[in-house]
């Protein structure tokens, strides 16, 4: 069976890559419009009982560690800002449009967990680095960077652990062996859907390049951020300043991203304890497995 699929086809299927809700759009706008003030955005996200729901649980989670809890959506969206208010809406985009998933070849609640992790990470590792990017867009990269992994769970689930295969068969890197079955990379898919969506050039750029550790183009270092955060997603949290280097080892070209060996430390612990309070707080917490 001839499973090769181009970007061109897979864009020309109407409900392939899904279109954004219209709440996420008119709060997204006026989060980019310096003159909406607070209270104009409380009041259209107050319109949506589960974005409400899930802003006040982030607001008032372990995240952020107020003493006194939040219980008005406009206070919450003064203190949490814009860029929080749009990584609270995208996950909450994402949960609802890929519910379901979960099957024996692809696991929602790994997904997320990796992908949390990701960001979190990203997160850190811009606050401490010099790069010119905000560090929450960093993470909201960090969040979206396997998004096309989802596409393929939705559209595409019986490839998935011929994909697995192959690539432990060959030991080519998971995107080869996309390529190899069905002529197009989950990198690729994502970064389509970020176009679609009308997401800034920085995270699909991220999102297209976040297995190219030699990638050299636009938005270098943060496109060297998420991909060196992907990594560390994936491996035991370094106790120290040895684990740490001999860690980074397999990694090549993670200076590229402007981390330290302390930096990155941090920033893996810090994932480590922040994981379950971000995925709680974005939703993606009430799943059958526990962390």
């Amino acid at each position: 069976m001839n499973r090769k699929i181009s970007i061109e086809k897979l864009l020309e299927k109407g409900d392939s890559l899904p279109t954004l809700p219209e709440i996420y759009t008119r709060v997204s706008d006026l989060l980019e419009n310096e003159d909406s003030s607070v209270k104009e955005i409380g009041r259209i996200i107050a319109t949506d009982p589960a974005i409400s729901y899930k802003i006040l649980t982030m607001v008032n989670s372990a995240y952020y560690g107020l003493q006194n809890e939040i219980s008005s959506v406009t206070q919450a969206t003064s203190l949490l800002g814009r860029f929080r208010l749009k990584q609270i809406l995208i996950g909450s985009l994402l949960s609802e449009i890929f519910k379901g998933l979960d099957s024996d070849n692809f696991s929602l609640h790994d997904f997320w967990k990796h992908s949390i992790r990701t960001a979190i990470i990203a997160n850190q590792l811009a606050i401490h680095s010099d790069i010119g990017s905000e560090p929450e867009t960093l993470f909201t990269a960090g969040l979206l960077h396997d998004v096309g992994r989802l596409i393929l769970a939705a559209q595409m689930p019986e490839v998935l652990p011929e994909i697995e295969k192959r690539a432990e068969e060959t030991r080519w890197g998971i995107v080869d062996a996309e390529i190899d079955i069905i002529g197009i990379s989950h990198t690729e898919i994502g970064a389509a859907l970020m176009i679609k969506w009308g997401f800034p050039d920085l995270i699909w750029v991220c999102v297209k390049n976040h297995h190219e550790t030699g990638y050299s183009g636009p938005f270098f270092q943060a496109a060297q951020i998420i991909s060196l955060s992907n990594r560390l997603a994936v491996v035991e949290v370094p106790a120290d300043e040895s684990e740490t280097i001999e860690m980074l080892r397999n990694i090549p070209n993670w200076q590229d991203s402007g981390a330290t060996l302390e930096t990155v430390q941090f920033a893996c612990q810090t994932a480590e304890e922040m994981v379950f309070d971000v995925m709680k707080s974005l939703g993606m917490h009430n799943l059958e497995i526990d962390l």
